[in-house]
């Protein structure tokens, strides 16, 4: 069976599955370029009396159908999806997005992978550091599965009317609440798992680790407080001088002090060997380490 085959089987079945009014929703075919995963393709569903829809992408279920996983539990779990998505959308009012004088204030960032990115790129407003693209999103807050975040395009800058330029300003202004962000040394992260796990300390000292973690305070798209001047500089200080970043995910980002005894090399080694054995693809970032020099405030790949 092809894909195309696998999707017009499930838009047939699809409102046999959905309950009530759902039934009768409108199902149409969809295709989108996704932020660190490529060319997605699914269906969109679209409820009676509404002008909003919900995307369910298809590709994992058409392998999941194909390695043998019977077609009703695929169903299931795409009917599942849908009317969680829908109940979500259902408590939220988005129409201020119409006005950007009201929504900028959410504005935030997010830093990509530049070359994995470069079709969805064309279509969006950004910026390039390095082998990354810094992008940008309106934070809509929490929501039951998860949280809730738009990406902006160039369509809609053109319908707002304002220019990349004014958009990273507002974007930088905005970050001071939408990206309020930690650099905690490892140990400092080590108590905070303790206190979660266990509820206290434990009185052994901790072993001295130079690396510290810097992400935001929601820990969601974090590795984009690269693109505000402050964080650096913050860092700077933190770190005594010059420091390394290891990018760990598109959510948090590794701070070296430069004087730590360890070489660029070793360190990107180690954030390849990382990247391979434990960061999914969608939130991988890069395998480069970069070198943030404060005398200049220059922020550049390692050993370039």
């Amino acid at each position: 069976m092809k894909f195309e085959e696998f999707r017009t089987k499930v838009k047939e079945a699809l409102p046999e599955f959905l309950p009530g009014e759902l039934s009768k929703s409108v199902i149409r075919d969809v295709k989108a370029d996704k932020v660190q995963m490529g060319e997605l393709r699914g269906i969109m569903i679209i409820p009676p009396r509404s002008n909003m829809g919900v995307n369910i992408y298809l590709e994992e279920a058409f392998r999941e159908h194909l390695s043998g996983m019977q077609f009703t539990a695929i169903m299931n779990r795409i009917s599942d999806t849908a009317v969680g998505s829908m109940g979500e959308m259902e408590g939220h009012d988005f129409s201020f997005l119409r006005d950007y004088n009201l929504a900028k204030g959410m504005l935030t960032m997010q830093a990509i992978n530049r070359d994995r990115n470069e079709g969805i790129l064309k279509n969006v407003p950004h910026r390039i550091i390095e082998d990354l693209a810094i992008v940008y999103r309106f934070d809509l807050g929490n929501g039951p599965g998860g949280r809730f975040s738009t990406l902006i395009t160039n369509n809609l800058l053109k319908a707002y009317g304002i220019t990349p330029d004014q958009l990273h300003a507002d974007a930088i202004e905005a970050a001071q609440k939408t990206m309020k962000y930690s650099i905690l040394s490892m140990n400092e992260v080590l108590e905070r798992i303790q206190m979660e796990t266990l509820g206290h300390i434990v009185e052994e000292p901790i072993a001295w680790n130079p690396m510290h973690v810097a992400t935001t305070e929601n820990s969601c798209f974090g590795a984009g407080i690269i693109a505000i001047p402050d964080f650096l500089e913050d860092a700077a200080e933190k770190m005594h001088g010059d420091f390394y970043v290891l990018p760990s995910s598109i959510h948090e980002i590794i701070l070296i002090p430069a004087n730590c005894g360890v070489d660029a090399s070793e360190l990107r080694e180690m954030v390849c060997d990382v990247n391979t054995a434990e960061v999914s693809e969608e939130e991988k970032l890069s395998d480069n380490v970069y070198f943030y020099r404060a005398a200049d405030h220059s922020f550049k790949i390692a050993g370039e």
